[in-house]
């Protein structure tokens, strides 16, 4: 994992983004985009600190409903009471790897989407020429300049993909996490709302709090992962688009060639994914249909046990 994210960084080093290629409406988009960014992603880690504290302030209700709490008490009398404090303070660094999670991951998508867009920007640039169109085809100049327009372009894309790779691997834990504990977290508050028991907090209204802010900042974490994993994918088909409008009857027969391999190159798209999964919205409706399959099946396991 160490060589991993050492490479991540010299990567990063080695594809800095020159900013000064964008025009002055895109740059200043970016700039806007990268401020909003911060500003979701310091809320999220706000939100998630609140949440933490309120769970850790109402130790009475978790000692009561949480299961290894309740094993600690009776199997550790003498200890339980040190023991819990400890599980309960674990609260906050959970919470804090959740929002710290999403903002490297933000940090990452962005990044690669910012490439993506920059990529796309240079191959709209391939074949722009003073030239006339009817004397493209048979310019030396024209042919030459489009020839090392793409090579430079193959190269931008083929570092894009190493860069996003490495950041994959780096984060293909998260990832299945994400997928795996939106399904688990969702079935478990399903079980909870189906099993018919009242919930009395009583005078605690900081697990109100609490239960308020995680669910935001849970929230504003899988809308990050999923917008950025969609808009990445998007912003690279985008690419692919942007190549095949190109007028490639212009070129030559050796420029067809290095074109054909490029437009290959780029029919796959770059994204936020593993060999399981893969972040976008598609992803979205699979969990949503998990958990309405999951749903459906504790309805019936209730209604039966309830005619029973």
């Amino acid at each position: 994992m160490a060589n991993y994210f050492y490479e991540y960084l010299k990567g990063y080093k080695a594809f800095i983004m020159p900013l000064e290629l964008f025009d002055d409406i895109t740059f200043k988009k970016v700039v806007f985009i990268i401020n909003m960014i911060k500003i979701i992603c310091s809320l999220n880690m706000v939100l998630a600190t609140i949440a933490a504290l309120g769970f850790i302030s109402a130790p009475k209700y978790f000692n009561e409903k949480t299961y290894l709490l309740v094993w600690i008490f009776e199997n550790f009398p003498t200890h339980s009471n040190i023991m819990a404090k400890f599980v309960h303070w674990t609260s906050l660094p959970v919470a804090l790897v959740l929002a710290g999670t999403s903002l490297v991951w933000t940090y990452a998508g962005m990044n690669g989407v910012f490439q993506v867009a920059l990529l796309k920007r240079m191959i709209a640039t391939i074949t722009t020429s003073t030239i006339q169109h009817k004397y493209r085809r048979d310019s030396p100049l024209y042919q030459e300049t489009t020839k090392q327009k793409m090579i430079i372009c193959i190269m931008t894309h083929e570092i894009l993909v190493r860069y996003q790779n490495i950041a994959c691997d780096l984060f293909e834990a998260p990832m299945m996490m994400f997928a795996m504990g939106s399904v688990v977290l969702g079935g478990a508050l399903m079980i909870e709302f189906l099993s018919n028991q009242a919930l009395d907090l009583g005078d605690q209204y900081t697990i109100y709090i609490g239960i308020v802010c995680f669910a935001m900042a849970g929230g504003i974490s899988a809308m990050l992962y999923l917008i950025i994993g969609q808009v990445l994918k998007d912003e690279s088909e985008a690419c692919n688009y942007q190549l095949r409008q190109l007028p490639w009857y212009d070129m030559n027969s050796e420029n067809m060639k290095i074109y054909s391999f490029f437009l290959l190159k780029t029919e796959r798209c770059v994204s936020l994914s593993n060999s399981l999964i893969q972040l976008d919205c598609i992803l979205l409706m699979r969990i949503i249909k998990a958990l309405y399959s999951i749903a459906t099946l504790l309805a019936q396991f209730v209604a039966s046990n309830y005619s029973a």
